[in-house]
């Protein structure tokens, strides 16, 4: 079978389509189970965001426990995002190169911040690790030429911050400034 150009670039294009499971406003989703991972839309999240803790899909409610890896890589236009209670990850690259982004609390319960979830973030001034993260990925918050502060809650049993500075736990390895 012969195909055209027309043809082939069609096929590429469907092949290169943004793919997610499920699309409940303007956020799209991967379903795994009873779990929904937040991921990259057809067209980039802009202005402020909230992430529901659950999402209505046939008839089941399912939690949101993962921003998935990229899922707001590069959304020039996103100021703030209001992450769900139940969140526990937070992929790799994010929030990568979100440059306008300045407003995001992290929720306790969040274990894992993926490699530079927060990449380039030019606009965060602050943010607060809370006691229940775990771990948190290589440049996690690197080029965020903004930033004053990182927090990190006293319980946390893995990492510290002194006058701002992301340490380890034992202060020995220096994490982020």
């Amino acid at each position: 079978m012969r195909r055209t150009a027309a043809t082939l670039l069609c096929a590429l294009l469907t092949t290169l389509a943004w793919a997610y499971d499920i699309k409940a406003g303007s956020l799209c989703y991967d379903i795994a189970g009873s779990e929904l991972t937040v991921v990259q839309s057809d067209e980039p999240y802009e202005g402020y965001i909230v992430i529901p803790d659950q999402v209505e899909v046939g008839g089941n409610m399912l939690s949101v426990t993962a921003i998935g890896a990229k899922a707001f890589n590069a959304c020039l236009s996103l100021s703030g995002v209001k992450l769900p209670a139940t969140l526990r990850v937070i992929g790799p690259q994010a929030f990568a190169s979100c440059q306008k982004l300045n407003n995001i609390t992290l929720p306790e319960g969040l274990t894992a911040i993926g490699d530079a979830a927060f990449y380039g973030c030019r606009s965060m001034t602050e943010i607060a690790i809370p006691a229940s993260v775990a771990t948190i990925g290589s440049e996690a918050f690197v080029a965020c030429s903004s930033m004053k502060a990182i927090a990190v809650a006293p319980e946390n049993k893995f990492y510290s911050s002194v006058a701002g500075v992301l340490f380890d736990k034992e202060r020995l390895t220096l994490l982020a400034f």
